[in-house]
């Protein structure tokens, strides 16, 4: 399944927003708080675990809602007929919001076509959202709030599958590709050489497992001893290793990454979205040049207006696939010419 589109409507700082998607890449540029992060969360409500509520209706407006339209979405929907589904979240502001297109629940107004899962689990509006537990999740979130103060050291079928969109259970899941007899094994270890430039597994602690680096038998670096870089490199490599059919909703993967580190993890990436989509946010001219350059990826600016005494509005437009166009674009972000070396673009 991919996302072909999204169609924003009195979202937060969107009036009226329609963003047709590549099936791979994805990459949105912008200032600050210019609206990079909504278009994130405008897709990330899919999944069980995402906040959404009436308060991210657009300032003085009474309803909003966001509209994806989904290809192949047999696996993940059930009363699916054909390829293409549309799937609409409406918000408004009273208590019981009523409309002809789907179920309201709470003032959020889904869709009633509901995902491919036992429903017993799930209760409430979780019961049309696609769970956040693999292998039945869609969408992998690397958003701002990905760091966490601990690592869970728990090691059960809960802390491996549970999709949380932060690192407390990243033990858990180092700990499943540790195991050399899954494909994905060799895959993991050679990535974390090659992205963080030495291994990682799962050793024994005093509540179960931790994720470090071996000494020796008895010694070992443990994951919070290291750089927050570290964590971030491998929280995402990890689910990159078992995704595939996936979404994966990433926000500045250049924070706390070394640049030649970078220049690896999206190395991954690009092998990776052969066989999943990414919808990316950066401020990067190492992302954009390395990710904005492949034929089929797509690279978005987000623009904000701040017109005195009215609401900030957002707008979206697709950049033209050319060095002088994307040039312009890391220009408008404050890099010169020869920090972004963009002149070397290929041009589809």
């Amino acid at each position: 399944m991919w996302i072909t589109r999204i169609d924003l409507t009195n979202f937060r700082s969107y009036t009226s927003e329609s963003i047709e998607l590549a099936k791979g890449i994805n990459l949105i540029v912008g200032q600050n708080n210019s609206g990079k992060s909504t278009l994130l969360k405008s897709v990330a409500w899919l999944q069980v675990g995402s906040p959404i509520s009436a308060q991210d209706i657009r300032k003085l407006e009474q309803r909003g809602s966001v509209k994806l339209i989904l290809e192949n979405s047999k696996k993940y929907f059930s009363q699916v007929t054909d390829f293409t589904t549309d799937i609409t979240l409406i918000l408004s502001n009273q208590s019981i919001a009523t409309s002809g297109e789907g179920v309201s629940l709470g003032g959020i107004n889904f869709d009633s076509i509901v995902p491919n899962y036992d429903n017993n689990a799930f209760s409430g509006t979780h019961a049309c959202r696609i769970p956040n537990q693999e292998p039945r999740n869609y969408i992998y979130p690397y958003l701002s709030k990905r760091k966490v103060t601990h690592f869970d050291e728990g090691i059960n079928l809960q802390t491996t599958n549970l999709v949380s969109g932060n690192f407390v259970y990243l033990s858990a899941k180092v700990d499943r590709l540790c195991d050399s007899t899954i494909p994905e094994h060799n895959e993991f270890i050679q990535s974390c050489k090659d992205i963080i430039g030495f291994q990682l597994s799962a050793v024994a602690s005093p509540g179960g497992k931790k994720a470090a680096r071996a000494i020796n038998a008895h010694e070992r670096i443990y994951l919070e001893e290291m750089g927050e870089g570290v964590a971030n490199l491998l929280g995402l490599i990890v689910d990159l290793c078992v995704a595939k059919d996936k979404l994966f909703l990433i926000e500045e993967p250049e924070n706390d990454i070394h640049p030649k580190a970078l220049k690896k993890l999206l190395e991954l990436i690009e092998r990776k979205s052969k066989t999943n989509q990414f919808i990316i946010t950066t401020h990067s001219n190492i992302v954009v040049k390395h990710l904005g350059s492949l034929n089929e990826s797509k690279l978005f600016q987000v623009t904000m207006s701040q017109d005195e005494n009215r609401i900030p509005t957002s707008k979206v437009e697709a950049v033209e696939n050319s060095p002088e166009a994307r040039l312009e674009i890391l220009n408008d972000l404050g890099y010169d010419l020869f920090d972004s070396g963009i002149q070397h673009f290929p041009c589809s």
